[in-house]
């Protein structure tokens, strides 16, 4: 599963069974019912490994929100005894803008922008979670 973590929003991406694709599955809204969530979805979809993004800065340092998401996330699967997740935390740089531009490309009919951010933030978790599968096939090959 791949998460974009924002302060109002959460985009959820999940990958198929072998690992080769990502996609969109849902935005949350960040609250006091994310954990029970996030619970609930890894526990349906039968997740074991957690992707989530990191806003890395430019030089590729951990900035003032990295550092912050990563907190936040850590404190929030500290406490799911339920569950055995590995939790990794991956570059996301641009993933946001990424996925605006190819929304934009797509999607020019849509007036709301509103509608569009929303999107934004599912096609970033799937793409900040397709590069960490992508990371892994290329792993596997030894490439």
């Amino acid at each position: 599963m791949g998460l974009d973590w924002g302060e109002k929003r959460i985009g959820i991406a999940i990958s198929d069974e072998l690992l080769l694709f990502a996609h969109p599955l849902e935005i949350i809204e960040n609250s006091s019912k994310t954990k029970t969530i996030l619970e609930n979805i890894i526990q349906k979809e039968n997740i074991d490994e957690v992707v989530v993004g990191l806003p890395i800065t430019l030089r590729g340092e951990m900035g003032k929100q990295a550092v912050k998401i990563k907190e936040e996330v850590e404190e929030t699967f500290k406490d799911m005894t339920n569950i055995k997740i590995k939790l990794k935390f991956w570059d996301e740089r641009m993933s946001t803008r990424h996925a605006n531009r190819l929304l934009k490309e797509v999607v020019l009919r849509i007036k709301d922008r509103r509608k569009i951010k929303k999107l934004d933030d599912k096609i970033a978790a799937s793409l900040i979670l397709q590069s960490y599968l992508n990371y892994l096939k290329r792993e596997n090959e030894g490439i």
